[in-house]
């Protein structure tokens, strides 16, 4: 089944900078950051969920998140716009 907004939006809302700091054994934010970019990528609907990835970015900014959220973002049309926003 898939999630909807809420859901994904909270999953990555409970992530933060530690959980992508190599230098934590135990942190496991770029496998969870993995799976939920290859849950979204089946999707195309940009207006959705490029503003929850993009608000995501941007709270994590000093976080090294990695190229999933990018090639993500390249799998869907209708993406670049909603960037300039």
């Amino acid at each position: 089944m898939r999630r909807n907004l809420t859901e994904v939006a909270a999953e990555l809302q409970a992530l933060d900078v530690l959980d992508f700091d190599v230098m934590q054994l135990d942190a496991s934010g770029s496998d969870q950051l993995c799976a939920i970019c290859r849950e979204l990528a089946e999707r195309d609907d940009p207006q959705q969920w490029a503003p929850l990835l993009y608000a995501f970015m941007e709270r994590l900014d000093a976080a090294d998140l990695g190229s999933p959220l990018v090639h993500t973002l390249e799998t869907w049309r209708g993406y670049r716009p909603l960037l300039a926003q």
